[in-house]
């Protein structure tokens, strides 16, 4: 009789925690939607305040930043929601605080004794006069990363996608406004790094009004036992971090740098408008098979089936509009953008088939890591790196056009997403055998 009672109490209890589960997705993703949505809307607007140039030195100062941003806490920020205890959880906060503004102290001291030897790099010439802004940025956005992932823990998705809109509201009235004003390139910049950092007041005064109790418990033992606890994430997790962060930026760096802001303005708008609703796809597609491989594998079932099928549902939904954009793009950038912005259509011709491996590969790009296969990753990253820079050097030395370095560039990424989809299947075969 008490089975009986209890059975649906339980049925109940797991549907409430599957709708729970996916409530908050829908509010994160459509959080994230929105803002990304905004962004979008009021590009074709941008690319007519600001220049191609304005936009290669937003780019640069997006690629650095994004780079730094990887090692900001040293990776610790990502552990903060791992421990069952909030006292430890609350020092590894205040411990991934203390190591942003340290590193924020060493990039301040770099940029003051080496502010002469940075400037004899083209790409960061343009740079000079916005460090501080650099700096600010990166703070803000290593205080934001650790406070986000304190929000994740405590549930609080809806504070975390407000904080989305409002960062896109933010950095979107700045551009415009700044740019009407005829304040450029620094209304790019400084919409951005304003957009990127906004929302940490509304994180911090939850944290502060919720949270404050267990703040109080935090002492110096507390944080250096939770350093020590989970030393593997900046010894190991940030080098990795750091690469994949490197081998997604390092090839706008290099445009700018062999073919000036212009051609890397040209380059960011078709990776920002493209990239843009792959992100979105992506991350969807993403969680929802992590799930399910995870699931899989706990229940010792084989996941190549769904890696195979996943990929190519993935490659069915891309190959139309990626056709399209081969076909169209020129024209299309043209028309939303302004004429001047045709170059960056032809970009995204040379670089369509990149596009498409992205799109099928890097949301199942997980499986290294679930089947416990990080250094495979690390390796392709590795390679990744390596070959991006033997092109530009190559193309460096035989003065090819940034057109053709573009086409060369595409070309070999999508090589290398279809090597990454083989070693994923060689990778599961792997595992199969081992298990059987």
């Amino acid at each position: 009789m008490i089975a009986k009672v209890v059975q649906p109490l339980k049925k109940l209890g797991n549907t409430n925690v599957k709708s729970r589960f996916l409530k908050n997705i829908l509010v994160l993703a459509g959080g994230t939607a929105f803002a990304q949505g905004l962004l979008a809307l009021c590009s074709p607007v941008l690319t007519r305040l600001y220049t191609p140039a304005d936009f290669g030195l937003l780019q640069t100062y997006v690629s650095v930043l994004s780079i730094a941003a990887v090692i900001a806490s040293w990776r610790y920020e990502m552990t903060i929601p791992l421990p069952k205890s909030d006292r430890t959880a609350a020092s590894l906060l205040v411990l991934s605080m203390m190591i942003t503004f340290f590193m924020g102290g060493v990039m301040a001291v770099i940029f003051f004794l080496f502010q002469h030897e940075l400037e004899r790099f083209q790409t960061f010439q343009s740079l000079i006069d916005y460090l501080w802004l650099l700096l600010l940025s990166f703070l803000g956005v290593g205080i934001y990363q650790s406070l986000n992932y304190w929000a994740v823990r405590k549930g609080a998705f809806k504070d975390i996608a407000r904080t989305k809109v409002t960062q896109s509201f933010g950095q979107i009235a700045i551009q415009v406004v700044f740019g009407l004003l005829m304040f450029r390139p620094s209304g790019l910049l400084l919409g951005d790094a304003a957009g990127r950092v906004m929302g940490s007041g509304r994180l911090s005064l939850s944290l502060l009004k919720e949270d404050s109790k267990v703040l109080k418990e935090i002492t110096v033992k507390s944080i250096i036992e939770s350093a020590k606890r989970y030393r593997s994430f900046p010894l190991i997790s940030s080098w990795s971090a750091l690469l994949n962060g490197i081998g997604q930026q390092l090839a706008p760096l290099l445009i700018i740098s062999f073919f000036g802001a212009a051609t890397g303005g040209w380059f960011a708008l078709g990776q920002r408008v493209i990239g843009m609703p792959m992100l979105l796809i992506g991350k969807s597609v993403s969680q929802v098979y992590f799930g399910e491989a995870s699931d899989r594998l706990k229940k010792n079932e084989g996941i190549m089936d769904l890696y195979q099928k996943t990929a190519g549902k993935l490659f069915l939904i891309g190959v139309l509009p990626i056709a399209v954009l081969f076909v169209g793009s020129p024209y299309l950038f043209s028309l939303f953008f302004g004429t001047e912005w045709r170059e960056a259509g032809l970009y995204v011709q040379s670089l369509s088939l990149m596009f498409l491996g992205h799109f099928v590969v890097v949301p199942l790009s997980q499986t290294l890591y679930i089947i416990e296969k990080q250094s495979w990753q690390f390796y392709w990253d590795l390679g990744r790196v390596g070959i991006i820079l033997a092109i530009f050097m190559v193309v460096k030395d035989m003065g090819m056009s940034a057109g053709t370095a573009v086409m060369i560039y595409g070309m070999f990424m999508f090589a290398m997403y279809a090597a990454h989809y083989l070693l994923t299947v060689a990778a599961i075969k792997q595992m199969d055998r081992a298990g059987s």
